[in-house]
């Protein structure tokens, strides 16, 4: 199957909105989805408004894209990847499935900016969709920097720190600053006394978005 993403030179008429809509169905039945991607443009571009377009063939059209995206990545074919999944997102700019897909795929390329900005734009859209969460999850993994990990599977080292700050709080020192707190780990141990008070100071905006997602 060919995958490039059809060229579309004619301005779709609005009078043929059935038409197209009748031979992107027919194509998606037979699979080709080239042509299926190409009739479905068509038609939501001769429409009135993208919100004429009902949920199932909003949804369908998704499927047609992921069909298409997933040769192409195969393939190796980048700009067509991203011609597709951007034309996509041009039509359908809350389509939270499609935004997911690119920033997943924005992550693979090493492109984390932009992988963060389209996944957090499919969080927006839909905030209970749980594989745009994973994916933001590695992507804040991916950059913590690995000593951290070794830092917080110490079990010696802050089971140290709890013995300590648990006895310092027990003895009357109940104010704690925590500066550089990172995922926070000391402030939480420090917290678990009621009346402690905790302030945690940290540069990063990656680490205390970690343990919110974790």
């Amino acid at each position: 199957m060919s995958c490039r993403v059809p060229h579309i030179d004619i301005i779709p008429k609005k009078d043929n909105s059935s038409d197209y809509l009748k031979k992107a169905h027919h194509f998606y039945e037979q699979s080709n989805f080239p042509k299926a991607y190409k009739y479905f443009v068509q038609y939501f571009e001769s429409l009135n408004s993208i919100s004429d377009v009902s949920p199932e063939d909003q949804g369908i059209f998704t499927g047609v894209v992921t069909k298409i995206a997933t040769v192409l990545e195969e393939t190796d074919d980048v700009e067509e990847l991203l011609k597709c999944y951007l034309q996509t997102i041009n039509l359908f700019p809350d389509n939270y499935f499609i935004l997911n897909s690119l920033g997943a795929y924005m992550f693979k390329l090493g492109e984390n900016d932009i992988a963060k900005k389209y996944l957090e734009l499919a969080l927006e859209s839909h905030p209970y969709f749980l594989p745009v969460k994973r994916n933001l999850l590695h992507l804040s993994w991916n950059e913590m920097p690995r000593w951290h990990f070794r830092m917080m599977n110490d079990r010696l080292r802050n089971q140290a720190y709890d013995k300590a700050i648990t006895s310092l709080i027990s003895k009357g020192y109940k104010n704690a600053i925590d500066i550089g707190a990172g995922c926070g780990l000391l402030s939480l141990i420090a917290s678990k006394n009621p009346e402690a008070s905790v302030v945690a100071i940290e540069e990063s905006k990656l680490l205390p978005e970690c343990v919110k997602m974790y």
